[in-house]
């Protein structure tokens, strides 16, 4: 039976798996089999989540994207080789290949696949992510107006590290299925007078206990429900829960299987705040629904991000890298976020909302193009460019052209100057 490994790097060094690290007032964490649990805090997330600057965040993503592709091309399966991930903003789609900046903030690639994939891919995710934001508000402040109350749904499974991702995901998605569908939802519809809901896939990874998947549902009630109501409803919920996922072979117990919180309060503080993200992630129904790619805290208690199992696929950690890869296949294709039918036109939005892929390639930012590089005529310059996405794009910022060439050079990236084409306002010159 294979062995949690052992992971911790803290900015003090290594902890031995004598004791030198423990928790609380005990001897340090050990599974049932007696392995030493330790947890990784040196991540690059982790950096992130303290705030090494905006550049330094932009470098992070891209080079998660260069992880992610390298994993990708590797994988056993060739739908993950072929996938647009795999391909996003590393193949051209024509002549020229752009390098585009944002008030020396961002910069970003045109003329290359963009994948649109909210799972998986690190650049997308985060624009996907900031328009469902915004599209959340805006939802959830007319659902405040109407004088309507948020329950936000959570719902969960047993699980354990021999389950596959697809194992778990799929006991899940089919048990909620059958909840929301049966006669019995419909009589729950009708006395809590639910008008209409707005799903969210999520996945966390722990060594020890697998893959964990687990669906929030904002259920949007044209009535307040009571504190003793809401007990009822939670209860309700769970039975014909867990019923459904005993008939998947599935199992969770009682008390956790379902959450049910009020979610008005928190989503009229975010609105008030215009965004503003409180420290602790659960106090905010738009931040669990909308910001999966942008989630950090969980590594400190041993659970992970599939963005930060990359970051510790790029530390060369295998296991890392696989679990990330059974994630992907997992959750390819999946809707990541999800409003039902008829709930748009009831809160007077646009019927229909954009794709992830659309959601993607929008940016109603203020931008400048700075070059544009020939992939036909400096091909060779182009592939070593790719190779360094990090240093060629987040390298622009903050640099005229002169000194942004003398970067590139000094990274070793060499651009053939006849197909350069300089656009002065790019580099603010």
């Amino acid at each position: 039976m294979s062995a949690v490994k052992e992971f911790l790097l803290t900015e003090g060094g290594p902890i031995a798996p004598e004791g030198e690290r423990r928790n609380g007032r005990g001897a340090p964490k050990r599974d049932a089999e007696g392995v030493y649990l330790v947890i990784n805090t040196n991540l690059a997330s982790a950096r992130y989540e303290k705030g090494e600057g905006k550049r330094q965040r932009e470098r992070l993503k891209w080079e998660r994207l260069q992880v992610v592709r390298g994993l990708l091309r590797g994988a056993k399966s060739e739908r993950l080789q072929m996938s647009r991930t795999a391909k996003c903003m590393y193949v051209p789609v024509a002549f020229a290949v752009e390098l585009w900046k944002i008030a020396e903030q961002k910069a970003f690639l045109k003329s290359v696949v963009v994948c649109g994939t909210r799972s998986a891919c690190p650049l997308c995710s985060e624009k996907i992510s900031a328009y469902d934001r915004e599209e959340l508000q805006e939802g959830l402040s007319r659902v405040c107006a109407k004088g309507w109350q948020v329950v936000m749904v959570t719902y969960t499974l047993k699980h354990d590290r021999f389950m596959s991702a697809g194992e778990s995901l799929g006991k899940l998605i089919k048990a909620v299925r059958r909840v929301k569908s049966g006669r019995r939802w419909k009589e729950i519809k009708s006395r809590y007078r639910i008008e209409g809901s707005i799903t969210a896939l999520e996945n966390t990874f722990s060594f020890l206990n697998g893959h964990h998947p687990h669906k929030h549902v904002l259920e949007i009630l044209a009535r307040i429900l009571t504190e003793s109501e809401l007990r009822e409803l939670r209860d309700e919920i769970a039975k014909l829960y867990l019923g459904e996922l005993k008939r998947f072979g599935a199992d969770a117990d009682f008390e956790i299987a379902v959450d049910v919180r009020r979610g008005n309060d928190y989503a009229a503080e975010y609105i008030s705040k215009f965004g503003y993200e409180p420290k602790a992630k659960s106090f905010g129904v738009v931040y669990e629904m909308a910001n999966y790619s942008g989630k950090t805290k969980g590594a400190d208690f041993g659970h992970y991000t599939m963005m930060q199992l990359v970051d510790l696929a790029g530390q060369d950690n295998n296991d890392a890298g696989k679990a990330f890869l059974d994630y992907v296949e997992a959750f390819r294709g999946r809707a990541m976020l999800q409003w039902s039918a008829g709930l748009r036109a009831k809160l007077g939005m646009p019927p229909k909302g954009k794709s992830d892929k659309e959601k993607a390639e929008m940016s109603d930012e203020e931008k400048s193009r700075c070059f544009a590089l020939s992939n036909t005529k400096t091909e060779r310059g182009w592939r070593k460019a790719r190779e360094r996405l990090a240093d060629f794009v987040v390298g622009s910022l903050g640099k005229d052209f002169h000194a942004y060439k003398e970067y590139l050079d000094a990274k070793g990236i060499e651009i053939e100057n006849p197909a350069f084409e300089v656009v002065d306002n790019g580099f603010g010159e």
